[in-house]
């Protein structure tokens, strides 16, 4: 587990090490909302065969059609 960090606005670097912070978390939003984008495209565009690949790559599934998710 990753040691907890902890900043001081006492401290004399606190401005650069937020903004570092600040910078990191901003490209993850970045690269989360293309992946995000991306999916909803193939969504729309090829439909259930999307959702059946994107079930099976994320939830580690293996089902061949979209039958295969419903819930009775």
């Amino acid at each position: 587990m990753p040691k907890l960090k902890f900043l001081s606005t006492l401290d004399s670097e606190f401005g650069g090490t937020l903004d570092r912070i600040l910078q990191v978390e901003q490209e993850t939003v970045g690269s989360i909302e293309a992946s995000v984008d991306e999916i909803l495209a193939a969504v729309r565009a090829e439909g259930d065969a999307a959702l059946v690949e994107y079930t099976n790559r994320f939830d580690r599934t293996s089902v061949s059609s979209i039958d295969e998710l419903a819930l009775n």
